[in-house]
């Protein structure tokens, strides 16, 4: 009778006394049958105690089960809760996205192309329980009451709040509903089994069919946070301040860093823009940028060099013997280069595997496309043009500091691939060294007959000098099935064994996460 109207499981200070045979005890929630674990297990002439936490039936009940004759003395140390969620909720005519489910908090709806959506409101609470409906600018609709029907306007970007008041004084739960904007990508989710809790950050940078958006998805597929973009745009991150960054798509789809417009944009929750950033010694690239302590980040740039003569004559060069040489550099707080590193004092032309036509004239040399900080300090920068990962170390005043300290796959690899069909990677992407030593990464394999992409982490061992493939996933995006990709792509491990994979270049983001099995 002191228990909280919405215990759902309580704990419980069992002692068995007076035991006329060795036994046991089961508790269990009435209703239901007994499991085949004891509670407790008494033994003669002894006082036997434990601490148990057991369900309770719907009607707030606990059976018990024992084996022998014995007194047992109860005291309840504890309950436990449900929160007070909403046990109905509908959308009348109108679709809701994701489906309902009393256990998730985010939910939107599409607004008209003009015009406010009247917005029906369907919801009961759980027993116990009031629900309130506020529209947008925090009116008042409908409720407290223990079940409400409303008719809500709403125009696009605008936020209906359902809120859920549990008995016994309890903190309430509120539900949110925004009405998106009419040209806000379609949203898909498909789950099977459980997905690593989290957030999945989209930008929709390639040839959309819609509006230009950075979306932040929740671990059921529902949209948590977006901001429109003037522009499509890449590469969307968090940072460690907990604030976002992105780059836009560069200019009449060059590809890669030749647009001296570019720049990295961070930006706020609230979708304040707090900083740029650019590269210094050339035009700043758009694949990839990564956040240092102190505010440093660091970024891939392009320098231009004329009267490059290569050998035979390549797709890339029409009429021209310019060529760009992939760099990095860091850059502190303020804007300042701080380190650099410049391929064309440690790599040749001869190293490139594939110079691909280019709208521009000239090549393309390296075209790296991703940056990763070992636990050292040193950089893991895939290089789809040499069909390969480089290590590079980062040992800022030592003699050793740019070197490249390995090589995976290309013309000069430093390893030898085991158990790989391929026989290593061709149009790499999105390369990360883990702590374990083992390097996951996008194999696009662009532009080579029959081949189809895939995802794959290799084991490297630098003692023998192998490279041993120990797990992949053949590329099929799963909305349209492509096994290709021109480009791009992401593949990221979680600390569960979950891996999260960005299918590249495709009509719209997909992704698909898989499970440790």
């Amino acid at each position: 009778g002191h228990l909280a109207p919405d215990a759902v499981a309580v704990v419980l200070d069992v002692v068995a006394t007076g035991t006329e045979a060795d036994g046991y005890v089961v508790l269990y929630p009435c209703g239901t049958p007994p499991p085949r674990t004891s509670s407790l297990d008494p033994t003669v002439g002894d006082e036997v105690t434990n601490v148990v936490t057991v369900a309770l039936s719907d009607d707030g009940a606990v059976c018990g089960v024992a084996s022998t004759p014995t007194d047992l003395v109860i005291d309840v140390l504890g309950a436990f809760v449900a929160p007070a969620p909403l046990a109905t909720f509908r959308t009348g005519v109108v679709p809701l996205t994701p489906r309902f489910d009393p256990a998730g908090l985010d939910y939107t709806v599409r607004c008209p192309a003009s015009g406010p959506l009247d917005l029906p409101v369907v919801a009961t609470g759980a027993p116990g329980a009031t629900v309130t409906v506020t529209g947008p600018g925090g009116t008042v609709v409908a409720g407290p009451a223990p079940s409400v029907a409303a008719l809500v306007p709403v125009a696009a970007d605008g936020l209906v709040t359902v809120t859920v008041q549990g008995s016994g004084g309890r903190a309430p739960v509120s539900y949110a509903v925004r009405c998106l904007p009419n040209d806000f990508p379609l949203v898909r989710t498909l789950t099977r089994t459980t997905p690593t809790p989290g957030w999945y950050l989209l930008a929709n940078g390639f040839g959309p069919a819609s509006g230009t958006y950075a979306v932040i998805l929740d671990d059921r597929g529902a949209v948590v946070w977006y901001r429109r973009t003037s522009t499509p745009v890449l590469d969307l991150k968090r940072l460690p301040d907990g604030n976002l960054a992105w780059a836009p798509l560069l200019a009449a789809n060059q590809g890669f860093g030749v647009d001296p417009t570019t720049v990295y944009l961070e930006y706020a929750l609230d979708g304040t823009q707090q900083r740029s950033f650019s590269t210094v010694g050339g035009p700043t690239d758009h694949h990839d940028m990564v956040a240092l302590p102190g505010g440093h980040v660091l970024l891939l740039t392009y320098e231009k060099e004329s009267g490059v003569v290569l050998a035979g004559s390549p797709p890339c060069v029409n009429g021209t013997n310019d060529v760009w040489w992939s760099n990095v550099e860091e850059l502190d707080a303020a804007g300042a280069v701080v380190w650099s590193w410049h391929s064309r004092d440690h790599l040749t032309p001869a190293d490139s595997t594939y110079l691909p036509a280019l709208p521009i004239p000239g090549c393309d040399l390296q075209h790296a496309d991703s940056i990763d900080v070992a636990d050292n300090g040193d950089l893991i920068v895939a290089m789809r043009h040499l069909d390969a990962v480089l290590r590079i170390r980062r040992d800022p005043g030592q003699p050793d500091d740019g070197q490249i300290v390995w090589r995976l796959g290309g013309n000069a690899s430093s390893f030898v691939f085991l158990d790989d069909p391929d026989a290593g990677p061709a149009r790499p992407h999105d390369a990360r060294l883990a702590a374990d030593g083992t390097l996951s990464l996008v194999d696009n394999r662009t532009a080579r007959p029959g081949e189809a992409g895939r995802v794959v982490v290799y084991r490297l061992d630098t003692a023998d000098g192998s490279a041993r493939l120990v797990w992949s996933q053949p590329f099929t995006a799963p909305v349209t099935g492509q096994t290709w990709s021109g480009g791009l792509g992401s593949v990221r491990r979680q600390t569960d064994g979950h891996t999260v994979v960005g299918w590249g270049d495709q009509p719209s983001p997909q992704l698909t996460e898989y499970d440790a099995s």
